[in-house]
């Protein structure tokens, strides 16, 4: 019997998760590359929290992946390298 109730799977993408696979995309042709949400709340023009809220959507979904990382103010990689 199918479910009304509809699954992260099933779910039409909103439009920030729109913004933020398209921003990413745009910031960067090489998959393996992570950022900080500052480059992606300045493409998108989003809110850092709606930006969060639309790449973990987009992560349950194998779509993107979250990195924890250190940056700096301008978004370099701070902090200690294996």
């Amino acid at each position: 019997m199918p479910h009304d109730t509809q699954t992260p799977t099933s779910a039409p993408p909103s439009s920030d998760q729109i913004a933020v696979l398209r921003a990413l995309c745009d910031l960067s042709w090489d998959p393996l590359i992570c950022f900080p949400f500052a480059p992606i709340v300045r493409e998108t023009g989003l809110e850092v929290a709606r930006v969060r809220a639309a790449a973990r959507h987009l992560r349950a979904l194998g779509l993107a992946e979250y990195h924890r990382g250190i940056f700096s103010a301008d978004g370099e990689v701070a902090g200690s390298y294996p």
